[in-house]
């Protein structure tokens, strides 16, 4: 997390949202919009890197309080694709992002020796 947090403090391109309640951090998203890559007639891609909320604090709108906020960053800055990674046997996060209209678009296949 510290090196994520000197990024986003370092760079206007990425945001580190925190939620917090009585002064004890409960929740946390890191954002970037990703710059190059593509056309200058495309928009830039944007990535959510971690979404967490202390397990407690799930299912009390955290999560949809940080992303409101994610969602405002990539909006300021002309944002129309915003990309996750998902690990394929994590059920309950697929079908989280699923409920938020993200689908899937990509496969990895990876070989461990």
């Amino acid at each position: 997390i510290a090196s994520e947090i000197r990024r986003a403090s370092a760079r206007d391109s990425c945001r580190l949202i925190v939620a917090e309640l009585e002064g004890r951090l409960v929740g946390f998203l890191f954002a970037e919009v990703e710059s190059g890559g593509g056309s200058s007639a495309e928009p830039s891609p944007a990535w959510i890197h971690e979404l967490w909320v202390e397990p407690e604090h799930r299912e009390q709108g955290t999560a949809a309080q940080l992303l409101a906020e994610s969602d405002a960053f990539f909006a300021s800055r002309g944002v129309t694709r915003i990309s996750v990674r998902v690990e394929s046997s994590n059920v309950a996060a697929r079908d989280f992002w699923a409920g938020l209209g993200f689908g899937e678009r990509a496969r990895i296949f990876e070989r461990v020796s």
